[in-house]
This record gives structure tokens, sequence and C-alpha cells, in this order.
């Protein structure tokens, strides 16, 4: 691991082409397509003849020829955990045909498992620039006295919930600030506290009450965090690894849409955003969401006004009378359209705008909304959805990375969501989970009913449960790396 790997993919005709996890950014690769054995060659690729993407000096190992830095049907890009082929050819990429590679990495103990990507694809982030500088699990005791809990970096989002005493899932967020929660399992609109009971620190956070949801003595808890581009000012972004803040919309991109968001913080790198705006009640407004590729999945919550239940859309919930669906987070719900009413509208989120409904949350006119969504990354995040074999040899769903956190939901049956990460349980099978639509305390050790098995680059579920692994039925899920 950190120096070589030899395995396959299949390639998808594009010149986005899939993207092959290798652990570390390769110095020198052969790749080799075994469909097609019609004018298909050996083609060696490496850092040294050409230094920039995409890597386009190709020589044949099954041949003399002198090397090629013209020829269209081969060209990489290397990023700094893995590498994706950029042409649509039968020599690289052609759609369908597997291709078997050897890769050999640059610098072993400077890249091992950093985060390759993000922006527009074509770039990737060194020096230090780790899936848990982006996302990471906490777990404390509580104290019931001022109780700093570190994270190594400074996080956006904090997703906190008690494991060992029955209380609400509390979300807070730099956006709306240090004394608003609120909660995954309850339709509640913000709770705003004076007690001081949470606050944003550096690189991390602290929680000052005896509150059993946060800190109650003895009792244990976990957080899930993430870091998005900060609040130094009303609007922020990061991207390629530089943060760029200012209190106009306009200076940073972000009064495209009909409606201009209160605040953004948006990771382009991590493929993070945070939003609030006040919503119109206007069918077919626009607002932009700050990230630059189209999300994938968006959490969604009115937090003024009348208390309304979450929203959440994912890229795999499809359509229904040309309505996108959605789920709602505090609910076994199975996704709807809101009673005919398009709480998504037909338009799919744009690399840069959300097109928002008439009426229903989550744009009801002059309450405020927050929006939380996210973008798959290679190396670092994967949102997609599995199929169930209702088998204790359940699917295997490949990521790309060992993961550090996975929630999941069936969306063809009602059922409950599903966490799991890998420090409340870090052996496997892992079989602790938490419910995001619940206030249950960790469940763990039920006969391994939610068993699943964290691997190297996938997870596998275990078990015949139908929260997890019902037969023929779909599942939606969002995992994040470990390292």
């Amino acid at each position: 691991d950190g120096f070589s790997k030899i395995g396959s993919y299949t390639g998808n005709g594009s010149s986005d082409g899939p993207f092959v996890y290798t652990g570390f950014k390769p110095a020198w690769i052969i790749v080799k397509n075994i469909d097609n054995s019609s004018n298909t060659h050996w083609g060696i690729f490496d850092n040294a003849r050409d230094t920039n993407n995409p890597n386009t000096a190709r020589v044949l190992a099954n041949l003399s020829n002198v090397e090629s830095t013209t020829d269209s049907n081969w060209s990489f890009n290397f990023y700094s955990n893995g590498f994706k082929p950029t042409a649509s050819s039968l020599q690289a990429n052609s759609n369908g045909d597997n291709y078997i590679y050897m890769a050999f990495a640059e610098d072993p103990v400077k890249y091992s498992n950093a985060v390759a990507t993000l922006g527009d694809g074509n770039e990737f982030i060194q020096d230090g620039n780790y899936p848990e500088d982006n996302f990471k699990t906490v777990l404390w005791t509580g104290t019931g006295n001022t109780n700093y809990i570190p994270v190594g970096h400074n996080p956006d989002l904090v997703w906190i919930k008690s494991r060992s005493v029955q209380d609400s899932h509390q979300i807070y967020d730099t956006i709306r600030g240090n004394q608003s929660g609120i909660f995954s399992n309850l339709d509640n609109n913000e709770s705003i506290y004076t007690d001081g009971r949470f606050a944003f620190s550096n690189n991390g956070f602290t929680v000052d009450t005896t509150n059993s949801g946060y800190n109650q003595n003895n009792a244990t808890y976990v957080a899930w965090t993430w870091k998005a581009a900060g609040s130094d000012n009303t609007y922020n972004i990061l991207e390629n690894g530089t943060v760029t803040s200012d209190a106009s919309a306009s200076t940073l991109g972000l009064d495209t849409g009909t409606i201009t968001p209160i605040k953004v913080s948006a990771n382009r790198d991590n493929g993070f955003s945070m939003m609030n705006f006040t919503g119109t009640g206007t069918a077919g407004d626009t607002v932009p969401h700050g990230l630059s590729k189209p999300p994938e999945f968006v959490i969604a919550k009115q937090y003024s006004g009348a208390d309304e239940n979450w929203f959440t859309w994912h890229k795999d919930y499809g359509l229904s009378g040309g309505e996108y669906q959605y789920i709602k987070l505090n609910s076994t719900d199975t996704p709807s359209t809101f009673n005919n009413q398009a709480v998504w509208n037909t338009v799919a989120p744009s690399s840069s705008l959300f097109t928002l409904n008439g009426g229903a949350s989550p744009n009801r006119s002059g309450n405020e909304h927050i929006y939380y969504s996210w973008h798959s990354v290679p190396g670092y995040s994967k949102i997609g959805s599995y199929v169930g074999n209702g088998s204790t040899n359940g699917p295997t769903i490949y990521l790309g990375f060992e993961a550090a956190f996975i929630m999941t939901k069936p969306t063809t049956v009602s059922d409950n969501w599903s966490i799991w990460d890998n420090k409340r349980d870090p052996g496997n099978p892992n079989d602790q989970i938490l419910v995001p639509n619940t206030n249950n305390v960790e469940t763990s050790n039920n006969f391994g009913r939610y068993d699943i098995n964290i691997n190297k680059d996938n997870f596998q579920i275990l078990r015949t449960d139908g929260q997890i692994n019902g037969n023929n039925q779909t599942y939606i899920y969002m995992a994040f790396a470990h390292r």
C-alpha cells in the first residue's frame, strides 16, 4: 500500500473517464485493453516525460516506435491518489471495455491517501490536504462542565448525537451561528440558546452544559464534522486551497440567481457548501449554492416561522410526474412529491443554481432556509445507490477509499436512515448505527442485524434487515473517506 497498485478498470467512453483509485499519486503507469485485441497496445506514461495534466507522452511497450505526445487516443490525468483516462478511445477508455494497469507511486510518504480532485476535476490538491482535514468523526465523554472537543480542522458543520442517552440529534453551522441548533429527528424550527451550550472554537468546538444532548456527565457522544470555507465574511468560497471572502455576493459570483443568499460558505475542493436564504414562494426562482459542480445530495430545512419537515434531494431519487422527488430526513418515508407540489420544481440542481418550488418548504415565503449540499469527490467522498439482495453475503459498494462515515436510506420501502462510522466501531463487522430520524441511543449487538464490513475501497452489507438490505430494494448512500 502506498507504493504500487495492480488492478483493472472499465471504460466509460467519455473524455471524463473513470477515476482509478491507487492510494497515491502515480509516477508511472502501464495500461492495456484486455477485451479488444484489434490494434490495442500497452501504453506507458510517467511524470518525468510529461509533468502536466493531461499526460499525453506515451510509449508503447509492445512496439519500437518513438514517443508520441500528440496521439489523441491516449491521455491520462494523474491525481494525488489515482489517475483517470481523459480520452474516449479504444486504447484507454472504450465504453464497457476492461483495462488492466500497474502503477507505482511518485512519493509514497507525501502523497499516500491525499485528496484528489476537485473543482473542475482536472486539478489535485497536495501537501497535506487529507480527508480528515475536511471530514472527521470525533468522540467524547460528557463532563457537565466546559468541555473543548478537538477536531483537527475548523469545522463549519457539526452534527452531534448522544450515544448513551436518548436525546435529539443537534446540528450547528457557522452560517446560523454558535447558539442556533436544529434537530434532524424533529420538524422544530431553530432553537436559539443563551446558555453557551455550544460554540465553534479553533480546530474544534466547545460544549458547556449539563444537557443530555451534549455534555451530561459520563454520557458518551459523537460528532460528525465537515469543513466548508469558514465564516470570515458574509460570502466565503474555498477553491484550489485558497479562501476568498467578501461582503458582496456579486464579488464571488453569488448573485446569479433571482434570490441572493443571506450567507454562503462553500468548499469547492471537497464538494460541500452551506447556504441560507429567505424564501419567496415563487415557482422557478433560483438561488446559488456556491459549488462548481451540481450537488448530488442536499439536506434542506426551514428554520424560522412555523415548524416544518426536513427535505432531502438525492441524484438517485428520480422523478414522479416530471417532478423531482424528496425524502424527509426526519421520517421513514419513501420518495414523494409533496401532494403534487414540486418541492424541487422540475429542474435538477445545476453547477451553480438551485431551482425552487412555488410555495411549499423549502422555499416558503418570508421564512429562512438552510441548505447543506454535497457532490462526490474521487478519493474523498461518494454519493450513490445500491440494490439489496436480502442475503448475508450482501452487495459490495465500491467507493475508491476506506470509509470513515456511511449514511444510508431505503427508497423503495419505508424504513429508517442509518449512520455508521469508524470511530464508534473501528473493527469489522461494524454494527453500531445511529438513526438520524429518531432520538434513539446507539444501536449495537442487535444480533448483528446492521452488520457491514468497511473495507479498503468499499463497504459490504452483511445482513438481511430491510433497513439496509431488503431483496431488490434500493438504497441511497453518502460516504466520506477515512484517510
